[in-house]
């Protein structure tokens, strides 16, 4: 099935969404700065969650918070960070967490995506983004109350429908096609997932191979 993720990659080159589902991507050790910013990804969203328990014990104790459901949509997949149903209209929020300090586009995309999955299995109220409040500085113990901004993406989400719409069609299309042969294929030798398959012709050891060198 289609994630998110697959359709983030997808819009990086389409070629490389082909070699992710076909087992053509490099494997790569992640390297020690790597797995740090992957521990603080995590740490970040345990104290989301915290922060979203807060929040709506305070201000809609009533209101039923889950994290984690998955919910699919046809071909799409999508696995929500947290949602949040409302028995008194029988409708769901949906809050996608991130470790950024701003909401980028690429952050609007993956919330739009998780919407157009979520509209197939709820009965969808808004859509959310909680993000690092770049404001905040720590004193002493970790203010989960200030560390944390929500931003509604409600118009956002829906000015993207259509781009998603098409998009993740052309995106399940590149991943099905038997040959990655008509699939655009990436310009960058050096950050390049899958060389093989996009730049077939490198020799074993490329002018991308010498460090300090920058192309």
């Amino acid at each position: 099935m289609l994630t998110k993720t697959d359709y983030l990659r997808f819009l990086e080159v389409p070629r490389h969404l082909w070699a992710e589902k076909h087992g053509w991507l490099e494997q790569v050790v992640p390297s020690d700065y790597d797995r740090y910013l992957m521990a603080q990804g995590v740490e970040v969203e345990g104290l989301a969650r915290q922060f979203l328990q807060r929040r709506l014990a305070a201000t809609d104790p009533d209101a039923e918070l889950s994290f984690q459901t998955v919910l699919t949509d046809g071909d799409y997949y999508a696995r929500l960070d947290a949602s949040v149903y409302h028995p008194d209209t029988g409708r769901s929020d949906i809050y996608e967490i991130k470790s950024a300090m701003s909401v980028k586009k690429e952050h609007l995309l993956d919330a739009a995506f998780q919407r157009l999955v979520a509209e197939a299995n709820l009965d969808l109220g808004h859509i959310y983004l909680v993000h690092v409040n770049k404001q905040y500085r720590r004193h002493g113990h970790v203010d989960i109350s200030g560390l944390f901004e929500i931003q509604n993406v409600d118009a956002e989400t829906e000015e993207l429908r259509q781009e998603l719409l098409a998009g993740r069609e052309a995106a399940w299309a590149a991943a099905e096609a038997e040959s990655p042969d008509a699939i655009e294929a990436c310009l960058k030798p050096k950050s390049c997932p899958c060389p093989r398959l996009c730049h077939p012709n490198l020799p074993e050891f490329s002018v991308y191979d010498l460090s300090l060198i920058h192309i």
